[in-house]
């Protein structure tokens, strides 16, 4: 596929995108369309993630996993 090389992404602004929609899905309750695009953001951002030290990493993990188990809590 000729041509191929010479793709540039934006990988910041595919980020911000992402980051976006998925606040507006959050904002209106959608809950199936908030997770998808969150999923979205975790993979397109994982190579920067990499980049970043490994405390900052296990500080987002943990953060990360105690905000989902906070948003599974139920409610009365």
């Amino acid at each position: 596929m000729p041509g191929v090389s010479d793709w540039n992404v934006d990988i910041p602004k595919i980020q911000s995108m992402l980051l976006i929609a998925t606040l507006i899905g959050a904002l209106f309750r959608f809950q199936p369309f908030a997770s998808l695009t969150a999923l979205a953001l975790l993979l397109v951002s994982a190579p920067s993630y990499l980049a970043f030290e490994w405390e900052f990493m296990l500080l987002f993990l943990v953060i990360g996993g105690a905000a989902i188990y906070l948003q599974n809590i139920p409610r009365r």
